[in-house]
């Protein structure tokens, strides 16, 4: 059942490492105030001077007109996200050849507006690692962003590493330096500081002249298909879709668990996503991983022993214990599925492996395509082996794409042309 947050969960939002925010955010000014702002690159795609800030209803439809006329536009947002299950949208930045704007969405403006843009595919977005700014397209808006270029993932396509931040992208291109870091910085205060307000427009001023730059760089190296294509990725829902079982677990002692223990956990997980959002808490301040291990392991059948579990937050104990008892005596009626065992490579098969994955490396180097974009050596691996043992090598990404065309004299010297 969904509920608005209560006394208790404000408390938890409080304690969570809202003071180690405030510290960065003193630090980091006191830091940067010792020392002078650098200066911005002449360049004519690069505004000089700082940021408008956006405070009227009229002013806000103006930049969205101005936006529309002009095509193309540079996005980025700062929030804050460690408390909350979804992220609190602080600050929204854009930039056109011809504007440096700030918009507040704290402040009583409606930006839906805004929203709409994201998903008007007449509108180029230029974004770096965009992919938390741009899911407010789904969150507001109701669906998907469109036409997006992504310069994280262009500097992937043109010798560099993936991921590496907006500085190191800024330098290698332009040798332009941007601003002191304050993405841990207390976003939600008010008023911003210059600092504040220098950081945030430096993380969309450069963006235009970075598309430009990247993709003609991209285009000289024959990447330039490839990229827009793997940025074409980010019009596609799932890609903004939260999956609960991907994040590592911070615990000791989940390796060790039975394949029923496993199960149950799995359960758990699912079960605190869902509970997680309905209080808008971040699911590890709800429970912490320690504490649904702990439930796991120990698979406890009644109040007393859900009262007994480590890490498990007191008033999740005392409100929730009958949901929880739930969860874990129905994934331990649950009938699981007998798991094929898994063959082994011999030494000289996994020695053939390890080839491939040799293979792939030299040609992500010869293309100039960082490996963290082409492939990990987990899906390179797994794809070797099941072509030496004859599996199904399943929904691989390599299979498909730009990464099957890059990768076909591999792919067909493993069978899967």
């Amino acid at each position: 059942m969904c509920r608005e947050p209560g006394q208790d969960d404000a408390k938890v939002r409080r304690r969570v490492r809202r003071p180690k925010r405030l510290r960065a955010h003193e630090e980091l000014h006191e830091e940067a105030g010792n020392g002078s702002l650098p200066e911005v690159l002449n360049h004519h795609l690069v505004l000089q001077g700082s940021a408008v800030l956006i405070e009227s209803q009229d002013e806000l439809a103006e930049l969205c007109g101005h936006i529309r006329e002009r095509g193309v536009f540079a996005f980025d947002t700062e929030f804050i996200g460690e408390r909350t299950y979804f992220t609190k949208t602080c600050l929204v930045q854009i930039a056109t050849s011809e504007t440096l704007a700030i918009i507040d969405p704290l402040s009583d403006l409606d930006i839906g507006e805004l929203w709409t843009l994201l998903q008007d595919p007449a509108v180029e977005k230029v974004v770096h690692a965009g992919t938390p700014d741009l899911e407010l397209a789904i969150r507001h808006g109701g669906g998907p962003p469109r036409n997006v270029f992504d310069t994280q993932i262009a500097a992937g396509f043109c010798g560099m590493l993936y991921p590496s931040s907006l500085r190191a992208v800024a330098e290698s291109v332009t040798q332009a330096t941007l601003s002191p870091g304050l993405k841990f910085s207390q976003w939600d205060a008010r008023p911003l500081s210059e600092m504040q307000i220098r950081y945030a427009a430096d993380d969309v001023r450069y963006l235009l002249l970075l598309r430009d730059a990247l993709l003609e760089r991209a285009s000289e190296l024959g990447n330039r298909e490839w990229l827009l294509a793997e940025c074409r990725r980010l019009e596609l829902v799932e890609e903004y879709e939260a999956n609960p079982h991907a994040r590592r677990l911070k615990a000791e002692g989940a390796g060790s668990l039975s394949n029923r223990q496993r199960h149950v956990l799995r359960r758990l997980i699912d079960w605190r996503e869902v509970s997680a959002r309905e209080r808008d808490l971040s699911p590890r301040v709800f429970v912490p991983d320690e504490g649904l291990l702990s439930l796991a392991k120990d698979r406890p059948s009644s109040a007393s022993g859900v009262a007994s579990a480590k890490g498990v937050p007191k008033t999740v104990k005392a409100e929730l214990s009958g949901e929880i008892l739930d969860v874990i005596e129905r994934a331990g009626a649950d009938r699981l599925e007998r798991r094929p065992k898994r063959r082994s490579l011999s030494e000289q098969q996994k020695a053939a492996v390890e080839r491939t994955c040799e293979r792939v490396v030299r040609l992500s180097e010869e293309r100039s395509i960082a490996m963290g974009l082409l492939a990990t050596k987990k899906e390179i691996r797994q794809l070797a082996g099941a072509s030496i043992l004859g599996d199904d090598p399943g929904e691989s990404r390599l299979l498909s794409g730009w990464r099957r065309e890059l990768l076909g004299a591999i792919l067909r010297d493993l069978g899967f042309a």
